[in-house]
């Protein structure tokens, strides 16, 4: 195995790299253990022609504990999986130095740029297979966070405080919008009610004009059935007086043909017994000459003199 050089400064990006390399090659399959070249330098970002890019590589997987093949990155062709095996490393060794902190502020952005290089495929012949990030567990990404958070300092954390709580306000804002109708729906509902209430009005104006209609005619029925019709036909012209009974005069003269009155009540003085009498349609005989009857619902009721109208 190659060793790796000491007096290589390893930034914090490539660092959390190897470091995410190292652990999936670990606990990974073979894929992860044997990843090509090109793949190995992509996590990195290194040009494989660089000789400076190939020793930083080797120098943060060093840092990580990972070793490479005799002759290192530089003997390996292009498109050539590159085994790495994996030892433990010194607490006391070169990767507690204060190489590993070389970078600052600066480094944090570069961080975030390494994490997602980091989850470049590692492992496959044509370019497919696993990705490095997904091949951690899951506290992996949590250590990385942490430990970026320790090296930003109070500054960065509140800026990073800030961009959270701005994205929370604008997740906020996209996802609560408005729920009800559109004013095109409301005013359309509007008027579909305000439809609806003329109709029931109106439905119920026609209920009321048919029941008073019908108290009307049964109010006619029942004054019908009050009522008697009298009809006078006489033989010869006769004298006759004839009132409601209530003190108004129906008629009084001389009769020289048929005639007919109606009311509750019909009062008769007729002169002549010769005179025929209908009361309702139904005959009925006058008793003598001249003749008094006092004619309604209930009956028939001769007059005496002194009684009869006129």
């Amino acid at each position: 195995m190659v060793p790796h050089p000491d007096d290589q400064p390893v930034s914090l990006r490539d660092a959390e790299t190897a470091r995410h390399i190292a652990r999936a090659a670990a606990r990974g399959g073979q894929a992860e253990r044997r990843p090509t070249l090109d793949q190995l330098l992509a996590a990195f970002g290194a040009d494989p022609a660089d000789p400076a890019a190939l020793r930083r590589v080797e120098a943060a997987l060093g840092l990580a504990g990972v070793e490479l093949p005799d002759g290192g990155l530089a003997t390996a062709a292009p498109g050539a999986r590159v085994e790495l095996r994996v030892r433990a490393v010194d607490p006391g060794s070169r990767g507690t130095t204060v190489r590993r902190a070389v970078v600052g502020v600066g480094a944090l952005a570069a961080l975030v740029a390494g994490v997602a290089g980091a989850s470049t495929v590692v492992g496959g012949a044509d370019g497919g297979g696993t990705r490095v990030a997904d091949a951690l567990p899951a506290a992996t990404t949590t250590d990385a966070a942490r430990g970026a958070a320790a090296t930003t300092g109070a500054r960065g954390t509140t800026g990073a405080r800030g961009s959270a709580a701005t994205g929370a306000r604008k997740a906020t804002a996209t996802t609560t919008g408005p729920t009800g109708p559109s004013a095109a729906e409301r005013r359309e509902a509007a008027r579909k009610a305000a439809a609806e209430k003329r109709r029931a009005a109106e439905k119920r104006r026609a209920a009321d004009r048919r029941a008073a209609r019908r108290k009307r005619e049964a109010r006619r029925r029942a004054a019908a059935r009050k009522l008697v019709t009298v009809r006078l036909t006489p033989a010869a012209a006769t004298y006759l007086c004839v009132d409601d009974g209530a003190g108004r005069q129906l008629f009084a003269g001389t009769l020289s043909g048929p005639r007919t009155f109606k009311g509750r009540r019909v009062r008769l003085n007729v002169g002549l017994a010769s005179t025929a009498v209908t009361v309702n349609g139904k005959p009925y005989r006058l008793s003598g000459s001249p003749a008094g009857v006092d004619i309604s619902r209930a009956g028939v009721v001769p007059l005496p003199l002194g009684n009869r109208p006129c």
